[in-house]
């Protein structure tokens, strides 16, 4: 429906990029604050075995994540991969409200929540990699060959020096994503300057972020359906003075 639907604006590479930077954004906000203070919020134990697992599952599911994007498509696997962050969120919030560090089975929810992150985690960079990829490859393609205009007919490119997209559209995105940085360092500047440790409060308004990514997926568009968003200049020639 969005492919069909959106605006001719909206359906550019340039737009779509921005957009999958967004979906980062929201997820990485949260995330980041989570990992930097994870010894302050879980305790140092719980922190290192909840990383580990991170990590192990991450490194295992690389081999396999290929072939789950394959089957499922970027938006879909993303989508996945997102919500395996929110698993994190959700046992934490969980365990906090159980009663914390005191409880066996929360602590052992919280690796557990964890280890599905890892999986998440590398199911969604690797989505990530190969649609921002065939973002780049389309918009290069459009620069160069014109591709269509917003009313269907093709537009040509005489005479320029062929280009490349990639750099352009990778810098957006990193641009974008690591705004995250400044909004989970804010968050916790504000927050962890207080009380130094966890909260449900604080855990629903990261499951929160994160629930916004992975809603932001699903506004992604495939390559296949952009168009360069053109602008048509009408050069006219001098007339004589008679």
């Amino acid at each position: 429906f969005i492919a069909t639907h959106s605006p001719s604006w909206y359906r550019t590479p340039v737009v779509q990029t921005a957009a999958l930077g967004v979906v980062f954004f929201f997820v990485f906000a949260a995330y980041t604050t989570i990992q930097f203070y994870a010894a302050s919020i879980y305790g140092s134990n719980l922190a290192s075995d909840s990383v580990s697992a991170v990590y192990f599952t991450f490194t295992l599911t690389c081999l396999v994540a290929p072939g789950i994007i394959n089957k499922w498509g970027c938006r879909m696997a993303m989508f996945i991969g997102v919500l395996g962050y929110a698993s994190l969120v959700l046992a934490s919030l969980i365990y906090f409200l159980c009663g914390g560090e005191e409880v066996r089975w929360a602590r052992r929810l919280v690796v557990l929540g964890g280890a599905v992150l890892g999986c998440g985690a590398s199911i969604l960079w690797t989505a990530q990699g190969r649609l921002i990829l065939q973002y780049a490859a389309k918009a290069t393609e459009l620069e160069n060959l014109g591709g269509k205009g917003p009313d269907g007919t093709v537009v040509t490119i005489e005479n320029v020096e062929k280009s490349t997209q990639t750099g352009k559209l990778m810098g957006l995105f990193w641009a974008i994503f690591q705004c995250s940085s400044l909004v989970g360092g804010s968050i916790s500047f504000m927050y962890y300057n207080e009380k130094p440790e966890g909260s449900t409060a604080l855990y629903c308004l990261f499951l929160g972020f994160i629930l916004m990514g992975a809603v932001f997926t699903q506004f992604l568009l495939p390559p296949s359906v952009l168009r360069k968003n053109t602008t048509t200049i009408i050069l006219m020639e001098p007339v004589e003075k008679q």
